[in-house]
């Protein structure tokens, strides 16, 4: 009987362990992730700190779809404009309604839905 209830209290342990990280992770994808959109970088950006090298872009981007949507966001850390005709995988929340993060990829990793409206 006891190693019956030693079970029993392990396995609601492990339930409630496993919930609260799934409401952890739920959380967590609501406000810091994002779906990917795509840019390409076609204007030299609009410098924003003149202590601090940063460049402010306002342009569209577009889903693996082909929806459009207008991104704004900075260079970052970067300190100097984004190279003219990069391509961006831009991360953009929903909730907040703004962009989370962006990367350079090549443009063989564009989809080619939102490749076709880049060009």
């Amino acid at each position: 009987m006891k190693r019956r209830n030693v079970i029993i209290s392990l396995v609601v342990v492990i339930v409630v362990f496993l919930g609260l990280f799934t409401a952890g992770y739920a959380w967590y994808l609501k406000n810091y992730g994002g779906i990917p959109y795509y840019t390409q970088i076609t204007t030299k950006g609009e410098r924003i700190s003149a202590s601090y090298k940063q460049y402010k872009y306002d342009q569209f981007g577009y889903d693996k779809d082909g929806h459009q949507l207008r991104l704004k966001f900075t260079s970052g850390p970067v300190m100097r404009p984004l190279k003219m005709g990069a391509y961006l995988k831009v991360s953009y929340n929903q909730k907040r309604s703004q962009v989370i993060s962006w990367e350079k990829v090549s443009k063989s990793d564009v989809p080619s839905k939102a490749l076709t409206k880049l060009d």
